[in-house]
This record gives structure tokens, sequence and C-alpha cells, in this order.
């Protein structure tokens, strides 16, 4: 549980190693290595429809729902 948490909050938060490594208590090494594997498996499990380029189908869906929430243009 640690070690996700870790992940987490370092992609969340934005902050270093040192700071994770105080709040935590597990050694930096590990922590870099947990971030590595649970980006690994993150590209593996959703890789295919999420993290590719948007096709012109995705754009307009998400320009429409953009502008109905007050974002207009807001893509790219």
């Amino acid at each position: 549980m640690q070690k996700v948490t870790a992940a987490h909050h370092m992609l969340a938060y934005r902050t270093s190693v040192d700071n994770i490594d105080e709040y935590i208590r597990i050694g930096e090494s590990t922590i870099i290595k947990c971030l590595k594997r649970f980006c690994r498996v993150v590209i593996e499990v959703f890789g295919e429809e999420n993290l590719r380029y948007p096709t012109p189908n995705d754009i307009t869906r998400l320009l429409k729902k953009g502008e109905e929430r007050g974002f207009p243009r807001n893509v790219g």
C-alpha cells in the first residue's frame, strides 16, 4: 500500500522523491522503482484506448463537451 501511495502522491502532487521519502518512510530507490512500475502498468492497461492521438470524432466530441461546460475551443 505504501508503494502505490508513493506513486500516486508523486503524480498527483508533483512532489520530489525526497518529500515522499520522509512522508511515507520508504527508500528513494524503492519509490522510483514503484513509480516506474505503476506507469508501465497504466500504459499497458489503458494505453490502447486512452493514451493515443485523438481521432477527428474525439476532437469534435471534446470540443462540444467543452463548449457545453463553458470552455470553447479548449483542445490542444
